[in-house]
């Protein structure tokens, strides 16, 4: 990461950030319905990144580990006892 140029690494907090409160919000929902949700979040990003220009191979990579990290964040989360905090 030393290597990004700082723009760079600020679109990379704003991703980082923005997939952190998608997670958040996600923790409310139930499992069957998480796995829509990601389905969705996925065609809505695709479909953001698409009108500004950023497509196949570029696209297809930012979207495989933005959707791995969202995934993470959640069972993460979730592990440690939900968006309250840990368990007692």
């Amino acid at each position: 990461m030393a290597d990004l140029t700082p723009e760079q690494r600020q679109v990379l907090d704003h991703t980082l950030q923005a997939v952190q409160r998608i997670a958040l919000a996600m923790l409310d929902l139930a499992q069957d319905e998480r796995e829509q949700q990601y389905g969705i979040v996925r065609r809505n990003f695709e479909r953001a990144l698409s009108q500004v220009g950023i497509e196949e191979k570029t696209a297809h990579d930012w979207l495989d580990v933005t959707m791995r990290a969202l995934r993470a964040f959640v069972s993460e989360i979730d592990a440690r006892g939900g968006a309250q905090g840990g368990q007692a």
